[in-house]
């Protein structure tokens, strides 16, 4: 790969982080817990973004989700440390394994 190559990829991934909103500010619910996780997987450009994003997240909803999301609710434990509000109802796959960890972070 030549250096205008990669210097091109740089300012376009640039870009399109300037275009996803900011979790910390309306509207929040434009994306959810699976885009983002989506968006995180595409370079380390966008995960570095999204686990500073997901650092001040203050409401997370997964009530009636299914094991699907167990991975991506571990990521949110180890990261999230301004969390006020945790909807985990009907959620069959919620251990207390799973669950202390997010809870003693954000205590």
């Amino acid at each position: 790969m030549n250096d205008a190559h990669s210097i091109q990829s740089h300012v376009s991934v640039h870009e399109l982080i300037l275009f996803i909103p900011s979790l910390s500010s309306p509207p929040r619910q434009f994306l959810t817990l699976q885009d983002l996780f989506q968006i995180r997987c595409v370079s380390m450009t966008f995960r570095d973004y999204i686990d500073d994003e997901l650092t001040v997240l203050r409401k997370i909803n997964v009530a009636g989700s299914d094991e699907g999301v167990i991975e991506p609710f571990k990521v949110l434990s180890r990261l999230c440390e301004k969390l006020e509000d945790l909807n985990v109802a009907r959620c069959v796959w919620m251990t207390d394994e799973l669950l202390m960890p997010i809870i003693e972070k954000n205590s």
